[in-house]
């Protein structure tokens, strides 16, 4: 099933990705993500390409559904989006990294808040934002 598929499945009969409502559209954005997260990145790339006006509706939404247990689907979702919305890179890994900090390590660099880096402290597994003059005394 292709994402547009699985994203129209979810829609009010007559709808389409194009032409439904935004309410509408991110409701079934969601539940094809819920229903196919291995898929989201896919899914997230091709409704952000039918609708770039809603881009920043689109990574909140996923990243809903989605949750916050995998960093890298959100990731990859995040870099989906941004392939399909290029000129809002920034914008859109800076709601990222709000939405989900804990996974910011895992999203394009670009769109972390000024001043901010990923840095490990101490365990290299451990990555956390840190101001760019604080990491320096690390």
């Amino acid at each position: 099933m292709t994402p547009a598929r699985m994203v129209e499945a979810n829609l009010p009969q007559g709808q389409t990705i194009a032409t439904a409502s935004k309410a509408d559209l991110l409701s079934a954005l969601c539940a094809a993500v819920k229903k196919n997260p291995k898929a989201a990145p896919q899914i997230a790339r091709m409704v952000a390409a039918s609708r770039p006006d809603l881009a920043k509706d689109i990574v909140r939404t996923v990243f809903r559904c989605l949750g916050d247990r995998d960093c890298n689907l959100l990731g990859r979702s995040l870099r989906a989006v941004i392939s399909a919305v290029p000129g809002d890179a920034s914008g859109l890994t800076t709601l990222a990294v709000e939405l989900a900090p804990n996974c910011a390590p895992s999203f394009p660099g670009p769109g972390r808040p000024p001043g901010m880096k990923a840095t490990s402290v101490k365990d290299p597994a451990t990555r956390i934002l840190l101001p760019a003059r604080s990491a320096a005394s690390i």
